[in-house]
Protein backbone atom coordinates (compact mmCIF):
# COMPACT_ATOMS: atom_id res chain seq x y z
CA UNK A 1 0.00 0.00 0.00
CA UNK A 2 1.10 3.36 -1.20
CA UNK A 3 2.91 5.61 2.00
CA UNK A 4 2.92 9.28 1.92
CA UNK A 5 6.54 10.38 3.08
CA UNK A 6 7.50 13.83 4.83
CA UNK A 7 10.73 15.78 3.68
CA UNK A 8 12.38 14.34 7.08
CA UNK A 9 10.92 11.07 5.96
CA UNK A 10 12.93 11.46 2.45
CA UNK A 11 15.83 12.48 4.12
CA UNK A 12 16.27 8.96 5.94
CA UNK A 13 14.98 6.98 3.09
CA UNK A 14 17.58 8.13 0.89
CA UNK A 15 20.18 8.12 3.24
CA UNK A 16 18.79 4.01 3.75
CA UNK A 17 18.95 3.46 0.30
CA UNK A 18 22.32 5.20 -0.14
CA UNK A 19 21.06 7.86 -3.06
CA UNK A 20 22.70 10.97 -2.54
CA UNK A 21 21.10 14.35 -2.39
CA UNK A 22 22.10 17.90 -3.71
CA UNK A 23 23.07 20.92 -2.17
CA UNK A 24 19.04 21.70 -2.26
CA UNK A 25 18.19 18.02 -0.41
CA UNK A 26 16.77 16.95 -3.88
CA UNK A 27 17.87 13.50 -5.22
CA UNK A 28 20.96 14.30 -7.17
CA UNK A 29 21.10 14.13 -11.02
CA UNK A 30 24.20 15.02 -11.83
CA UNK A 31 25.48 12.72 -14.23
CA UNK A 32 22.45 11.54 -15.99
CA UNK A 33 22.25 8.99 -18.82
CA UNK A 34 20.40 10.54 -20.95
CA UNK A 35 18.40 13.85 -21.47
CA UNK A 36 14.89 14.25 -23.01
CA UNK A 37 12.09 16.17 -24.09
CA UNK A 38 8.84 16.46 -22.44
CA UNK A 39 6.41 17.04 -25.29
CA UNK A 40 4.00 19.88 -25.08
CA UNK A 41 1.25 18.18 -25.88
CA UNK A 42 -0.94 16.35 -23.47
CA UNK A 43 -1.45 12.87 -25.15
CA UNK A 44 2.45 12.98 -26.01
CA UNK A 45 2.87 13.76 -22.18
CA UNK A 46 1.26 11.15 -20.86
CA UNK A 47 2.57 8.45 -23.68
CA UNK A 48 6.16 9.85 -22.23
CA UNK A 49 5.22 8.93 -18.83
CA UNK A 50 3.62 5.16 -19.67
CA UNK A 51 5.99 4.51 -21.90
CA UNK A 52 8.79 5.79 -18.71
CA UNK A 53 6.94 3.87 -16.60
CA UNK A 54 6.74 0.42 -17.47
CA UNK A 55 10.21 0.20 -16.98
CA UNK A 56 9.79 -0.21 -13.53
CA UNK A 57 6.73 -2.96 -13.45
CA UNK A 58 9.22 -5.53 -12.14
CA UNK A 59 10.66 -3.33 -9.10
CA UNK A 60 9.42 -3.88 -5.38
CA UNK A 61 9.93 -0.70 -4.36
CA UNK A 62 9.05 3.06 -6.46
CA UNK A 63 9.68 6.36 -4.86
CA UNK A 64 7.81 9.28 -6.30
CA UNK A 65 8.97 12.54 -5.42
CA UNK A 66 7.62 16.45 -6.11
CA UNK A 67 9.03 19.53 -5.83
CA UNK A 68 8.49 22.71 -7.57
CA UNK A 69 4.72 22.52 -8.13
CA UNK A 70 4.13 25.95 -8.32
CA UNK A 71 6.17 27.28 -10.97
CA UNK A 72 3.65 27.29 -13.69
CA UNK A 73 0.67 27.77 -11.84
CA UNK A 74 -1.99 29.24 -14.16
CA UNK A 75 -1.50 25.66 -15.83
CA UNK A 76 -2.59 23.85 -12.53
CA UNK A 77 -5.13 22.92 -10.55
CA UNK A 78 -4.57 21.49 -7.19
CA UNK A 79 -7.85 20.42 -6.27
CA UNK A 80 -7.17 17.30 -8.60
CA UNK A 81 -3.88 16.94 -7.13
CA UNK A 82 -5.63 16.74 -3.11
CA UNK A 83 -8.34 14.90 -4.70
CA UNK A 84 -5.82 12.27 -6.39
CA UNK A 85 -4.07 12.11 -2.48
CA UNK A 86 -7.09 11.98 -0.45
CA UNK A 87 -8.48 8.64 -2.72
CA UNK A 88 -5.10 7.05 -1.11
CA UNK A 89 -6.07 8.59 2.36
CA UNK A 90 -3.89 11.32 2.09
CA UNK A 91 -5.10 14.40 3.90
CA UNK A 92 -2.05 16.53 5.06
CA UNK A 93 -0.37 19.19 2.50
CA UNK A 94 1.55 18.47 -0.23
CA UNK A 95 3.93 20.81 0.58
CA UNK A 96 4.73 18.41 4.17
CA UNK A 97 4.36 15.06 2.51
CA UNK A 98 5.36 15.68 -1.33
CA UNK A 99 6.19 12.16 -1.88
CA UNK A 100 4.96 8.64 -2.54
CA UNK A 101 6.47 5.48 -1.90
CA UNK A 102 4.49 2.36 -3.75
CA UNK A 103 5.51 -1.35 -3.22
CA UNK A 104 5.39 -4.05 -5.67
CA UNK A 105 2.28 -4.59 -8.39
CA UNK A 106 1.57 -0.53 -7.71
CA UNK A 107 3.44 0.72 -10.53
CA UNK A 108 -0.14 2.24 -12.14
CA UNK A 109 -0.84 3.96 -9.38
CA UNK A 110 2.85 5.53 -9.42
CA UNK A 111 2.24 6.50 -12.96
CA UNK A 112 -0.89 7.93 -12.21
CA UNK A 113 0.77 10.74 -9.90
CA UNK A 114 3.74 11.23 -12.29
CA UNK A 115 0.87 11.66 -15.37
CA UNK A 116 -0.62 14.41 -13.09
CA UNK A 117 2.91 15.55 -11.98
CA UNK A 118 4.20 15.81 -15.65
CA UNK A 119 0.71 17.00 -17.11
CA UNK A 120 1.30 20.35 -14.12
CA UNK A 121 4.40 20.71 -15.01
CA UNK A 122 5.96 19.81 -11.50
CA UNK A 123 9.18 18.44 -10.67
CA UNK A 124 8.94 14.97 -10.73
CA UNK A 125 11.45 12.34 -9.54
CA UNK A 126 11.14 8.29 -9.88
CA UNK A 127 13.35 6.25 -7.84
CA UNK A 128 14.11 2.69 -7.58
CA UNK A 129 16.48 1.92 -4.83
CA UNK A 130 17.03 -1.76 -6.20
CA UNK A 131 17.90 -0.79 -9.73
CA UNK A 132 19.71 2.31 -8.80
CA UNK A 133 16.97 4.34 -11.40
CA UNK A 134 16.65 7.76 -11.41
CA UNK A 135 13.69 9.73 -13.66
CA UNK A 136 13.74 13.52 -13.40
CA UNK A 137 10.55 15.03 -14.82
CA UNK A 138 11.29 18.81 -15.32
CA UNK A 139 8.77 21.54 -14.74
CA UNK A 140 11.24 23.53 -17.68
CA UNK A 141 9.75 20.09 -20.17
CA UNK A 142 12.96 18.83 -20.13
CA UNK A 143 13.83 15.40 -18.28
CA UNK A 144 16.99 12.90 -17.56
CA UNK A 145 17.13 9.21 -16.48
CA UNK A 146 20.11 7.38 -15.39
CA UNK A 147 19.57 3.41 -15.32
CA UNK A 148 16.60 3.43 -17.26
CA UNK A 149 16.51 2.14 -21.04
CA UNK A 150 14.87 4.93 -23.04
CA UNK A 151 14.09 4.37 -26.37
CA UNK A 152 15.21 6.86 -28.79
CA UNK A 153 12.12 8.98 -29.19
CA UNK A 154 12.93 12.54 -28.52
CA UNK A 155 16.03 11.24 -25.98
CA UNK A 156 19.18 13.57 -26.64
Amino acid sequence: MVRFLSKHDLMHWCSDNHFSLNDWGLPDCSSPEQKFDIPVDAQHRVHLVKRIMEEFVDTTSLLVWFDDWMVWESGQWHPLVDRLRRSYGETRRLIDIPAQLFESGEVEDATSFVVVAVLFLFDCYVICPKQRRIVLFSHDEWGLSKNVPLQPTNVQ
